[in-house]
């Protein structure tokens, strides 16, 4: 896939398919006549595939020579929907945020990722194709940050069944030029910001209708992530995230607000100047 990349991925691609004359027949190669971001890529990819499974492996990032044998063999053999394998950050560093938990059930998943814990990333897994296409799933186009906020969870409430692979077969680059990591500016944070806003929005509006209790989880991680992450990213602009603040708020009716947060809490939360004490509150309440 070719996202109208400046550097030679695709002369790379094509140099280690001369290399393997009998795959080049299976390798199709996709542009877009302009740069349309992650949103737009993953889902043409979904659209042009062919076969039962698919996964995603991130531009820069790469995985272990039997990543797919493996994730196929434990797919073939519990016959899940969907195939988690952990991950390691660039070589061989192991971060907590990219190793899967041991979940009872597929509601503990759920609730997991609805309450933006830990590796929600749509890569390092196996999917039936079918889960994006049978039931609609797809990014939202233009929202390019945090878009696995909102898809991995919509995949995982549709699977029937799923599965872990405890070894570590990704490897995730941080790259520091890219859009979540390069040095930022206001207007760039303000362009983060509210993409990750629009995924975590499509996460609430996904859900306001198929279960009530992931509905009031996604409400109150939007709001925690309101108050922890992008606060203090738009700074420069606060107008913007009391625009923000204040839609997280119209979702709630007060006794919502009572019941998930306590009376004391749901009423200083309204209070303008709040910011500090609700941000300590998100960060040390079990949500």
């Amino acid at each position: 896939m070719d996202d109208c990349s400046h550097d030679d991925s695709m002369d790379v691609v094509r140099r280690v398919l001369d290399d393997f004359l009998e795959r080049k027949s299976q390798v199709v190669f996709i542009r877009h006549d302009n740069n349309k971001g992650i949103a737009s890529t993953r889902n043409a990819l979904i659209e042009t595939a062919t076969g039962e499974m698919v996964m995603f492996v991130d531009s820069d990032d790469w995985i272990e020579p039997d990543t797919v044998e493996t994730l196929v063999a434990k797919q073939q053999e519990t016959g899940a929907d969907i195939v988690s394998a952990n991950s390691f950050e660039n070589d061989n560093v192991l971060n907590p945020h990219f190793i899967n938990p041991k979940f009872k059930n597929k509601e503990e998943v759920l609730n997991f990722f609805v309450c933006l814990n830990g590796h929600h990333e749509l890569w390092s897994r196996l999917y039936r194709r079918c889960l994006f296409i049978d039931n609609g799933v797809r990014c939202v186009e233009g929202d390019n940050v945090c878009e696995d906020l909102f898809v991995t969870p919509c995949l995982f409430w549709y699977a029937r069944s799923v599965a872990w692979e405890n070894r570590c077969l990704y490897h995730y680059a941080i790259n520091h030029e890219s859009l979540t990591h390069s040095v930022r500016n206001t207007t760039k944070e303000i362009k983060i910001a509210r993409e990750a806003y629009g995924n975590i929005k499509s996460l609430m509006d996904f859900f306001k209708d198929k279960d009530q209790g992931l509905y009031v989880k996604a409400r109150l991680s939007a709001l925690k992530y309101c108050y922890s992450i992008m606060y203090p990213a738009l700074d420069g602009k606060p107008e913007t995230w009391e625009k923000w603040r204040a839609h997280l708020l119209s979702t709630f009716t007060m006794p919502e607000l009572r019941k998930v947060l306590g009376c004391k809490v749901a009423m200083m939360i309204h209070l303008p100047f709040s910011y500090h004490v609700m941000r300590i509150y998100f960060k040390l309440a079990n949500l």
